[in-house]
């Protein structure tokens, strides 16, 4: 009995120290309060048997939306035509909503009429949405080894273009790639598209990301209910302010 009672007693010690030490964020976590930015869509959780609810859907029909009347007049000065919106889409760690929630908004613009591309910068981590039909990916583009009309691919059903790396790329390379040819495929591909959604990596993983954030109109950071912590969340957002 007195061991069962320890073992209750040290089951609550660790409940309590576990509550108060953990930095996960829950459903009262607050954006606008906490990190001092807007908070533009609360999107239910997602499941990957019957994709996104209701709920969902529209939430995501909100945030395009909202992108839609953020482009609303502005032109190019020399051509009088409306260039790209490139929405950069990041978060501090992997695996908090980012690159389902860039394939989302790209389907509901394209829903809008709108001709849109999903870029995937992440060189680090092979993506699996590349359309295997292609010849090249994005490390050929940046690298020039192929032009871009021998990489993007088409999304079956989506209504949206895509190009992403087929094969991981070190660390080194990756950045430099990045570094030197973005600037150069995001002024060409601003000729083709009305919404360019760039799929970010990870803002605490690589510098990477602060690089493609630079070229970006539109900059939405994902945080994930019940999975980020928000020293995470904080450090990223301190980065993204510098």
């Amino acid at each position: 009995l007195i061991a069962v009672l320890f073992g209750v007693l040290g089951a609550v010690v660790a409940a309590v120290l576990r509550h108060y030490f953990d930095q996960t964020i829950d459903d009262d976590f607050d954006p606008e309060t906490v990190l001092g930015t807007r908070l533009f869509a609360r999107i239910p959780q997602r499941h990957s048997d019957i994709g996104l609810s209701d709920a969902g859907h529209e939430a995501i029909g909100h945030l395009a939306v909202l992108m839609r009347i953020m482009h609303q007049g502005k032109t190019d000065a020399s051509s009088g035509v409306p260039p790209a919106q490139i929405i950069a889409i990041g978060s501090a760690v992997p695996h908090e909503g980012k690159s389902h929630l860039a394939r989302s908004l790209a389907g509901v613009l394209a829903g809008f009429g709108a001709r849109g591309l999903v870029l995937n910068a992440d060189l680090h981590d092979p993506d699996p949405d590349t359309d295997p039909t292609v010849t090249g990916d994005i490390t050929a583009v940046l690298s020039g080894t192929y032009g871009i009309a021998d990489a993007v691919g088409r999304s079956a059903g989506q209504g949206y273009d895509h190009l992403g790396a087929k094969f991981p790329v070190p660390g080194n390379i990756a950045t430099g790639l990045v570094e030197t040819g973005l600037p150069d495929l995001m002024t060409e591909l601003r000729q083709h598209y009305d919404h360019i959604i760039v799929d970010t990596p990870p803002i605490l993983s690589v510098a990477d990301a602060m690089i493609v954030m630079g070229h970006a109109d539109v900059r939405l950071f994902t945080v994930r209910c019940g999975h980020s912590k928000r020293r995470d969340i904080g450090h990223a957002m301190d980065q993204l302010r510098a």
